[in-house]
């Protein structure tokens, strides 16, 4: 079998268990208040590792794709990317939790005192686990860098059907405490795992603070995503403003959509990563341009798929999720509108990582920065126009509406960039 396809094979796995493990949870919790607690605590720990710890993936990955490993060098770069990525996950997740109080009140207005209590007593948890998970997705890049890719995808796979194996029963004891802490935990032997399939990587962190060039490179990096990477929690304020269980479906449909979207762009998107870096860093700008445009037009084919997949789905969808979560029948209609609402939001969750690649492997973090900065703006009047007028459908249509536009403009920007390279492995005319 291709090692492609066993990839992809695995990466569906894995989001076949990652969605079970959500179902199960869900399913032992109610959908209700409980739900909307567990979905709405995920929320800040998520937004911190889509901003450090991708950011952070993303600038180190074309460092250990051309890393020379006999030398040593490829070792010495992941230790340096592990001890900057513990450094800056574990200082930003602290002033997290210390301004817990402050941050939970604004953003979840919508719920009870009561209900923010809950919210409160799972965030501590919760962020220890994105930490971790911070760490583990550099050295995730460190087995990339050296085209291991399947390694790291299946040892998650092994991990999640373990949490799946005893989420049931934990969470039915022990409530809301044990499905965050059973998160945390799985977070945990995430790491470990990751340390042994890197040979270890203790980190240096005398390395890791005096790497200037790499925190100088995360500036405009940081700078664009901290904000325009925070538009989950926009989603989360106005759903919180909804009836009861309103978390709950919009988190399901996101949690699905975006899993489906980490299958393709992990199938996908990501061995061309490496081979991108490669060709730009040996001058080969056509090579480049071939190879994004591949992945693109790859993803933009399986999403169209996905959607006719789920059209066909739909006369079945309520009696399956009315056995799986007990859930009334308006309430599956609804989440099976958002999930197809959706399906621009698929393509370009996955298609985006590859292009914003190509601007990574060239050095520059601050153009993609720039244009998700822009596409955040206009995000937040499009959700918040959307969800006043329409409710959760509103919110996922100007969701797939605001990331398209972002896609354009960002293939726009590499095309240009790409165009005046000049190609130095083409043959000279005589």
């Amino acid at each position: 079998m291709a090692p492609t396809l066993i990839l992809a094979l695995v990466a569906s796995l894995q989001l076949l268990a990652q969605i079970a493990l959500q179902l199960v949870v869900l399913n032992a919790l109610g959908v209700g208040r409980d739900s909307d607690v567990f979905m709405a605590a995920q929320a800040v720990p998520l937004v911190l590792s889509g901003i450090l710890g991708m950011a952070l993936q993303s600038v180190w990955q074309p460092r250990l794709s051309v890393a020379d490993r006999p030398s040593g060098d490829w070792k010495r770069a992941h230790r340096c990317a592990h001890a900057q990525a513990l450094l800056a996950m574990a200082g930003a997740g602290s002033v997290l939790a210390a301004s817990a109080p402050w941050w939970l009140s604004a953003l979840y207005a919508g719920f009870d005192t009561e209900t923010r209590r809950l919210v409160a007593s799972l965030t501590g948890p919760l962020l220890l686990a994105s930490v971790l998970n911070g760490a583990s997705a550099v050295l995730t890049a460190a087995q990339r860098g050296r085209d291991r890719l399947l390694s790291a995808e299946v040892a998650a796979l092994i991990l999640t059907l373990m949490a799946l194996a005893v989420a049931g029963p934990a969470v039915r004891a022990w409530g809301l405490s044990a499905a965050a802490l059973l998160l945390t935990c799985r977070a945990l032997l995430g790491w470990i795992g990751m340390l042994v399939l890197v040979e270890g990587s203790w980190p240096d962190w005398r390395a890791g603070w005096r790497a200037a060039a790499v925190w100088k490179a995360l500036r405009p990096l940081l700078a664009g995503s901290a904000i325009y990477k925070t538009a989950p929690l926009v989603d989360r304020y106005w759903s919180a403003m909804a009836a009861a269980g309103s978390v709950t479906l919009l988190g399901l449909a996101q949690t699905g959509v975006g899993a489906v979207a980490t299958v393709l762009e992990r199938a996908l998107c990501m061995p061309a990563s490496s081979p991108l870096a490669r060709a730009l860093a040996d001058g080969d700008s056509a090579k480049a341009r071939h190879l994004y445009r591949r992945a693109v037009a790859m993803v933009a084919l399986v999403s169209v798929v996905c959607g006719v997949a789920l059209a066909g789905l739909q006369p079945w969808w309520a009696s399956a999720l009315g056995l799986a979560l007990d859930l009334p029948a308006a309430a599956a209609d609804l989440l099976w509108t958002l999930c197809m609402l959706m399906m621009g939001y698929l393509f370009v969750a996955a298609a985006g990582t590859v292009v914003v690649a190509v601007f990574y492997a060239l050095g520059d973090t601050r153009t993609p920065a720039l244009i998700g900065l822009g596409g955040f703006l206009l995000g937040i009047a499009a959700k918040s126009a959307g969800f006043l007028a329409f409710g959760l459908p509103g919110l996922a249509a100007a969701t797939s509406l605001y990331y398209g536009l972002n896609l354009l403009a960002l293939v726009w920007g590499i095309e240009r960039r790409l165009a005046r390279l000049p190609d130095h492995t083409a043959q000279p005319t005589t």
